[in-house]
């Protein structure tokens, strides 16, 4: 049961952080910065990134590898952990998470496409500048400022699909812990069997 409540910890908040993270990102596109980027960048790095952590960990510790599908007769890519556990999501909420994580994908390309072309918003003794690789052009305000919301679309938008990810996977890993939880046959001395929290793949 902790590993199951843990994980729902984790999705929520990787829910949060991604939800979060959009927020900030649809009043952007409007022209409003609500948050500057260094505070909503930690922030949600905060939230979100618990979460990956875990999940990156935890495929590490799940078989069959890559490398042993690709040396296996019999297995398929679709036998690897990240696909068994994320089949695991309704499909809906499937759906859902491509969804946005193709949006926050295609968000932060265009946001650091546009920055590598014109380069990063720098004030240096009170006058704005772009940073393009250490060479300093000057620049207006408004694009100054068009520059700075790119920043923060573009660092957002990337730990928008650290958070989607987080989300998904531990919200999969929580419900096939469940799961195996309510499939485990019951101690018959009235107990909660060994007392000792098991991973979703069945290892101690």
């Amino acid at each position: 049961m902790l590993l199951l409540r843990r994980h729902v910890v984790l999705a929520v908040m990787g829910g949060v952080g991604t939800a979060f993270a959009g927020v900030l990102i649809f009043v952007l596109y409007a022209g409003v910065l609500l948050v500057p980027v260094v505070v909503a960048g930690p922030l949600t790095a905060a939230l979100v990134l618990p979460g990956f952590i875990v999940s990156v960990l935890t495929l590490f510790r799940q078989e069959p590898s890559w490398r042993q599908i690709r040396r296996s007769p019999t297995l398929e890519w679709r036998h690897h952990p990240f696909f068994s556990n994320l089949s695991m999501l309704p499909d809906r909420a499937a759906l859902a998470a491509l969804a946005l994580f193709f949006l926050y994908f295609l968000t932060a390309l265009s946001s650091i496409i546009w920055l590598n072309d014109v380069g990063s918003p720098a004030i240096v003794d009170g006058q704005y500048f772009w940073n393009n690789h250490g060479h300093y052009i000057a620049a207006d305000r408004d694009m100054w400022e068009h520059a700075v919301f790119h920043q923060e679309k573009a660092v957002l938008s990337v730990l928008g699909l650290f958070g989607v990810f987080s989300a998904a996977f531990c919200a999969a890993t929580a419900i096939r812990a469940g799961q195996k939880d309510e499939s485990r046959p019951a101690d018959p001395s009235g107990g909660a069997g060994d007392g000792q929290d098991r991973d979703p793949d069945g290892d101690d």
